[in-house]
């Protein structure tokens, strides 16, 4: 063992069977000891071979299972980070399997890094995005060796670019974090708890300490090691990962077309990346005929599932071309109304985009102007259409039948928020939010504890953990909800949110009945119950809101997350939803996080 002590890594994997001999293999011959390797849902033999290079004595293997809506990268980690065998480290490494450490200074080995930092409790390396070179098909070579083009340094690609991964003493630290090593954050953290230097050597003091899963530009370093980040490889084993998902994340539709060029980045040759002896460790490791046998299955099972997906034209016509084209699907003929006849109008909505609001509004329109109105969610309930005059159909998740969606004589106005917005507004709400209507709230769930939604939620021990565990569940439908919706159906009408609550005259929403043109509404009045029903109108006076108004509603106000939203939630935030801000339009890029301040700013 070196002068620096017993050095382990720490994963999580599912499906990466392919590659895991060269990723053990390389870490090994760059000097490190040992394993703690986590597995889930693997259908390829990954967790085949980890038990097997368990029975070795070369690593660590645990099983991780998951249950609905957890992550199975930090329950790993979590459990990572309570083991004997992590904590009594010397240096603990936390990596993906598709992530090689770069050592670019000495031998290129761990102790070489460990020497150039002297002093340091943790060292955090940039990424170095690795693309695909080009390359349209998978092939057994290493990968280390295949893809050698890659990211700029100095002037990020995007906002990934300058993310980093850590290596730590573990025992400075309370507990694992994907990026880095964290402090609990009821602790007072100071300066002198952690020395803490970058890829260049350099202290970076305690920028990091509370948070941070990227260095700006001020803090990036490259000069003794970076993270090789292969994340799509091939056009051919991307269509791999698109069917694995991340390890980072509950949402298996994470992996998308919009994945691709994040990641396919190949500005630059970089070929630092040591490799001299890694096929004679790898052919070492593969004399055990058993893990032999694993290796060569798992490389048949991937080309099987690579030529599943190719009967598809549209993942054909990516791997031939690298351009996504999409494939157009057939729809149902519309019925055959007379499109000048507009008789209906849908109300679509989301949690906490206004529900409660358009509800009032007309349930109102309802009782006042006798106008049928209906919440509509399935196709039968077509049948209850009137057969003459106009009708209000209500769906609060936006869901309405396909059938009602194709119909000539039905308009829609649908309302979208901001996602950051709907964070905060929906983790209050369901601290207080009566049971009685809201059946995920009440259901008790054996991984809670057996806990409902809203007791678990107040038992967190503050905002910061009710904020994360808010988005990984009712959040994530929210958002995932927004999404699906056809936003180019020329018979809807968009608005969002934060337009209708400073629309104070009302002339946007006077505006967007009159352009539908739904016959028999009496727009004049609709709109004095649409004011009648506001924040900014009749319920301006809080003594004016009804009970289940004022546990909605705090404020009403628009881009609250700018001074409410705590840059740790943004962090990761970013990483879940950053491309679903980009579709709704509420981002241009990932630089708003930097408007986000720490926790312990906010909760002083």
């Amino acid at each position: 063992m070196s002068n620096h002590g017993r050095k382990i890594v720490v994963s999580t994997m599912k499906n990466e069977a392919p590659y895991l001999i060269e990723w053990i293999a390389y870490h090994r011959l760059i000097g490190f000891d040992d394993f703690v390797l986590f597995s889930n849902d693997c259908t390829d033999g990954t967790n085949l071979m980890l038990n097997r290079l368990d029975q070795l004595g070369i690593v660590h293997h645990f099983d991780n299972p998951i249950g609905p809506g957890m992550d199975p990268q930090r329950a790993a980690y979590s459990r990572a980070g309570k083991m004997d065998l992590t904590r009594d480290a010397d240096w603990v490494l936390i990596i993906d399997a598709d992530e090689f450490m770069n050592i670019r200074v000495g031998d290129g080995r761990v102790d070489d890094l460990l020497d150039a930092c002297e002093g340091a409790d943790a060292i955090s390396l940039n990424w170095r995005l690795m693309g695909s070179a080009g390359q349209t098909q998978m092939r057994p070579e290493p990968v280390t060796e295949r893809f050698t083009r890659g990211c700029t340094l100095d002037k990020p690609e995007n906002g990934l670019v300058w993310g980093f991964k850590t290596i730590f003493r573990p025992k400075v630290f309370d507990y694992f974090g994907v990026h880095r090593p964290k402090f609990y954050k009821d602790r007072e953290v100071t300066a002198d708890m952690a020395t803490w230097f970058n890829g260049s050597g350099r202290d970076l003091g305690d920028a990091l300490h509370v948070n941070g899963w990227r260095t700006n530009a001020s803090q990036v370093g490259y000069a003794f090691g970076q993270i090789n980040h292969y994340a799509v490889k091939s056009r051919e084993e991307f269509l791999l990962k698109r069917l694995r998902g991340t390890a980072n994340s509950k949402n298996k539709d994470r992996i998308d077309t919009s994945y691709w060029p994040k990641f396919d980045l190949n500005a630059f040759e970089d070929t630092s990346i040591r490799t001299e002896g890694l096929q004679q460790e790898m052919d070492r490791l593969l004399e055990d005929p058993i893990l032999n046998a694993l290796q060569h299955a798992a490389l048949d099972s991937a080309r099987r599932t690579i030529d599943y997906q190719l009967q598809d034209p549209q993942w054909a016509t990516f791997v031939e071309t690298g351009a996504f084209e999409e494939v157009e699907q057939e729809l149902p003929p519309p019925p055959k109304d007379n499109p000048e006849n507009v008789r209906f109008l849908g109300i679509g909505t989301h949690h906490k985009t206004g529900t409660i609001w358009m509800r009032k509004v007309f349930r109102q329109v309802a009782d006042d102007l006798q106008v049928p109105t209906m919440q509509c969610y399935r196709k039968k309930r077509l049948s209850d259409l009137p057969a003459e005059g106009p009708a209000v159909l209500l769906n609060w998740h936006t869901t309405f039948p396909e059938e009602l969606v194709q119909r000539q004589d039905t308009r829609f106005i649908h309302i979208i928020r901001d996602p950051r917005d709907i964070l905060l507004s929906g983790m209050r709400y369901h601290r207080t939010a009566g049971l009685g209507n809201e059946k995920f709230l009440r259901e008790k769930r054996d991984e809670w504890g057996g806990l409902n939604y809203q007791d678990f939620l107040n038992a967190l021990p503050d905002d910061l953990a009710r904020l994360e565990f808010e988005m990984r569940h009712k959040h994530h439908d929210t958002v995932q909800e927004m999404l699906k919706w056809s936003y180019d159906n020329p018979h809807a009408a968009e608005l969002r949110y934060e337009d209708l609550i400073n629309d104070t005259d009302c002339s946007l929403f006077r505006k967007t009945l009159e352009d539908l043109g739904v016959e028999g509404l009496d727009i004049d009045k609709i709109v004095d119950i649409y004011w009648q029903n506001s924040l900014f109108g009749g319920l301006a006076a809080e003594e004016n809101r009804e009970d289940i108004v004022a546990r909605h509603i705090k404020s009403g106000k628009a881009a609250q997350w700018v001074t409410k939203l705590p840059r740790e939630i943004a962090e990761i935030y970013v990483q879940e939803y950053g491309d679903a801000l980009k579709k709704l339009g509420y981002a241009k890029d990932d630089s708003w996080v930097d408007l986000c301040a720490p926790w312990k700013d906010l909760a002083a």
